[in-house]
């Protein structure tokens, strides 16, 4: 995907994220995939399949009206993993955040403009950039998802 859909589908994630009763503790969106680590924020909110649902169709549907893109991009399905304790959660976090590096994007994550962390999205639209030394060792459960695109 060109740098332009990236930006694109990382803004239409954040805006979307606002009212699904789930807030992302780590997101960054990847020339060619998503990674995410969210939880609940409310007893209210939806299951993990029916965001994804929401997520993948209504970004779609956005990026098509802009004349961001013109075909589907998003692959079938997601990998899901529950996260189950604070060793589980502190590898998630961190392979979601050094994703950028591992795949040669960027020489530290911090310089990788499409990756944000902890509490992004909880009402509100703008999120806060991953800054080096950030204490990412305070986990609140959760679920880690992967999106394919194509």
């Amino acid at each position: 995907m060109s740098g332009e859909v990236v930006k694109a589908l990382y803004e239409t994630l954040l805006r979307l994220f606002d009212k699904s009763g789930f807030a992302y503790d780590v997101l960054v969106v990847m020339p060619d995939h998503v990674h995410l680590v969210t939880h609940k924020e409310t007893e209210s909110a939806e299951r993990l399949s029916d965001l994804v649902c929401k997520l993948k169709s209504k970004s779609l549907y956005l990026l098509k009206s802009a004349d961001v893109v013109h075909r589907t991009f998003w692959q079938r399905g997601y990998h899901e993993h529950v996260i189950r304790n604070e060793n589980d959660w502190v590898e998630k976090v961190q392979y979601v955040i050094n994703n950028p590096v591992k795949a040669s994007l960027v020489a530290s994550p911090g310089l990788y403009p499409y990756l944000f962390v902890e509490g992004m999205f909880n009402g509100a639209t703008q999120g806060r950039p991953l800054r080096e030394g950030k204490d990412m060792n305070t986990p609140r459960g959760g679920k880690d998802a992967s999106l394919s695109l194509r």
